[in-house]
């Protein structure tokens, strides 16, 4: 019989389940929601505009999911958009929205054709649970860091 791999995380089923049924929106002129295993016709649009064929929707935003004052998300959230700077990766702000409302929206930020790699480093050095990877497909999937 092969080797599975088994995806093991230390994330709760809970805290799983509200990262699937996150709205993790784009802003701007064009704004639109992008919903996990769901296919984004308006990311196709962007990877055009953009001339890029992946992007990864990213937060420095309360770290490990513990509520963070807005003074220090902010602060954290400006040192994410100078790595970005810094690797060269063009981004649109974003905004992660629990639908039910049960918790504050999570500024956010699309980072448009940057690695996979990138991404996932960029989600470990500012310790968060997960990311959202978008590849060529087009299709939004949760990668869990811890």
């Amino acid at each position: 019989m092969p080797d599975q791999q088994v995806e093991f995380s230390s994330v709760n089923e809970e805290l799983r389940e509200a990262y699937g049924a996150t709205n993790y929106n784009v802003l701007g002129p064009s704004s639109f929601t992008l919903r996990i295993g769901i296919e984004s016709p308006k990311i196709a649009n962007l990877y055009r505009d953009y001339n890029v064929s992946t992007a990864a929707f990213l937060t420095a935003c309360n770290p490990f999911s513990s509520p963070t004052l807005e003074h220090g998300n902010m602060l954290k959230q400006q040192q994410l958009k100078e790595r970005l700077h810094e690797l060269s990766v063009r981004f649109l702000q974003g905004m992660g929205e629990d639908p039910s409302g049960g918790w504050a929206g999570e500024s956010s930020l699309l980072a448009l054709g940057i690695s996979r790699e990138a991404a996932t480093r960029l989600g470990n050095d500012f310790r968060q649970n997960a990311i959202v990877w978008i590849s060529v497909d087009r299709i939004p999937e949760l990668i869990f860091l811890r």
